[in-house]
């Protein structure tokens, strides 16, 4: 007989995987049973993605390094919650693992893999089985060490001091929800006064962590822009959001919290009176020229590289660095709107 049909390693790996199921279902993870009889149960961990089965003893990661736009990191890095499940249709529903696995959670699980075997009690464990494996269990955020991709700007210690009380005000701003959830304020960098501000949506990810406005990703293409687009210095333009904290999970801001941070942004550029300020992507367009515009509704497509007469200054929208990242090909038509804002300022054309 071999040792598949023997009654006492099966009881042994049923065993195993009832211990382990019970475990997945207080941690909130997925376990997978394989369908082979005899062979030891592993684990499915909620960082698990696609068909690739996650060691048990692997921590969860830190989510898809990629975002939709929102945030201004480009590559935001948010994590998943405690017990989150990714699916293939984000129905709720368990993704199968992998050929000849059942993807299952809960009592369920445990239902059509110890038959018998009561849920919520520990069996008794078969002579001989080994101790089931830990649950693996995602961070709440990626790694307590977090290095900017963006060098640190080269500016005074006092630069904020031109604006007064505001940073202060700011940082203690409880007047939204994000008030509550960020991890910092991100004030906002560079030269004041300032003849050209770029203004985002929302920190994202490493600009929560690092207290700057465009670190990430983004950041890095923004820089990109500035020095060789326009032959300018970070240090030589201000970089601002409409919001100073970052939304959970790099979600757009709501437009409450838009409205509650509006003050913050005239208060700042009252003190930076820029020639020029460049808008970028949708969010931080109707931020700037006003929920209620009809320009801004027209959508960053039609309205990019126009000149707008907003705030006492030339608002220029264009395409945000995180959405030129995903799509390339759009980079062309923002090099024509740095052209158009260099026309502005007064500068020469490459």
């Amino acid at each position: 007989m071999s040792s598949s049909d023997d009654p006492r390693s099966e009881l042994a790996r049923i065993a195993r995987a009832a211990r382990l199921l019970v475990a997945g279902e207080r941690e909130g993870g997925i376990v997978a049973i394989t369908g082979m009889p005899g062979a030891a149960p592993r684990l499915v961990g909620p960082d698990s993605v696609g068909s690739h089965v996650v060691p048990a003893n692997r921590s969860g990661g830190s989510g898809s390094p990629g975002n939709s736009g929102r945030g201004e990191s480009g590559g935001g890095r948010p994590a998943p919650s405690r017990g989150a499940v990714p699916t293939s249709q984000g129905s709720g529903a368990a993704r199968a693992p992998e050929t000849g696995q059942i993807g299952l959670s809960g009592r369920a699980a445990a239902a059509a893999a110890a038959g018998a075997i009561a849920v919520g009690t520990t069996p008794s464990p078969a002579p001989g089985a080994a101790p089931a494996r830990p649950v693996a269990r995602p961070q709440s955020e990626p790694g307590a060490h977090f290095t900017p991709n963006v060098r640190p700007l080269d500016l005074p210690a006092d630069c904020l001091s031109a604006f007064g009380d505001l940073p202060a005000r700011i940082e203690a701003c409880r007047d939204c929800v994000l008030g509550g959830s960020r991890t910092q304020t991100v004030f906002g960098e560079g030269a004041i006064p300032a003849e050209l501000v770029f203004c985002g949506e929302a920190p994202g990810y490493d600009e929560d962590r690092s207290g700057r406005p465009f670190v990430g990703a983004a950041g890095e293409l923004l820089s990109a822009m500035i020095e060789r687009g326009l032959r300018m210095r970070r240090e030589d333009v201000f970089i601002l959001n409409t919001l100073k904290c970052r939304p959970p999970r790099n979600r757009a801001p709501l437009p409450a919290e838009v409205k509650a941070c509006r003050p913050h942004l005239e208060e700042q550029l009252a003190v930076l009176r820029p020639k020029v300020i460049v808008a970028l992507g949708n969010h931080a367009v109707r931020a700037v020229l006003g929920e209620s515009s009809d320009v801004a509704k027209m959508g960053i497509t039609k309205i990019r590289g126009q000149i707008i007469d907003a705030l006492g200054t030339k608002v220029i929208p264009t395409f945000h660095p995180a959405y030129l990242l995903r799509n390339p090909a759009a980079k062309r038509d923002a090099w024509q709107d740095l052209q158009t804002v260099m026309r502005v300022l007064g500068k020469p054309l490459r």
